[in-house]
């Protein structure tokens, strides 16, 4: 039987607690990390002893998984291996007809159900309704992100639209305060013309009256 979940390693004296304890290691009285799991021997394996059963014959064609989901599998069968069939209520369920949509036990397939195709073992069953899950899962993350991304393509146009305005106000208010300095620059200008025009004719009467005397006195 597969050990459970978070054993404690004991060897070297170390306390760490690991995730899977590796199955024969254990029966040894040791404890190692346990990195694949086989659903045909029902055995957590640690990297030492995953090299050997790949290279012994009676095991080196089984398939190993990650700890995790061989842990799931361990589960599902737990799970199943409690439920009786309805007929022959001394047996246990081991396939699914999804024609019925009824778990039943091997008599019960293939006496009574060996002519409907949608006939599958209770492990691959399991395996669809999770992967029909998790698709749909996926499809309702899928929209939600589709959903926020159109939201956020929305508010970055808006926020285009709000910069051009802003722009355009600026422009605007440039080429106002640029008007208003020419004009009165072109003010003051005229200002000063009419000063000067004023200030040289003053001056220059002031100097004809000055040369009229002179010659005068002549």
């Amino acid at each position: 039987m597969a050990e459970g979940r978070n054993q404690t390693s004991i060897q070297d004296g170390s306390d760490a607690d690991i995730a899977f304890a590796c199955t024969p290691c254990s029966a040894d009285g040791t404890r190692e990390e346990a990195i694949k799991y086989c659903s045909e021997c029902d055995e957590y394996l640690c990297t030492t002893c995953t090299k050997y059963h790949h290279k012994m014959k009676a095991s080196r064609d089984h398939k190993l998984v990650d700890t995790e989901e061989g842990r799931q599998e361990l589960l599902d069968v737990k799970t199943t291996a409690k439920i009786k069939c309805r007929q022959p209520q001394d047996r246990d369920i081991e396939m699914f007809c999804g024609t019925h949509d009824m778990v039943y036990c091997l008599m019960c397939i293939a006496t009574d159900h060996r002519s409907f195709c949608d006939v599958t073992s209770l492990k691959d069953a399991s395996r669809t309704n999770f992967q029909h899950e998790d698709i749909e899962r996926l499809k309702d993350e899928s929209e939600s992100l589709k959903e926020r991304l159109v939201a956020s393509e929305k508010k970055k146009q808006e926020n285009i639209v709000f910069v051009e305005e802003k722009r355009n106000n600026i422009q605007k208010r440039v080429t106002e305060v640029e008007d208003g300095m020419i004009q009165h620059i072109k003010t003051l200008s005229k200002q000063a013309n009419c000063t000067l025009n004023e200030t040289y004719t003053i001056v220059k009467s002031d100097l004809e009256s000055y040369i009229a005397k002179l010659r005068r006195r002549i």
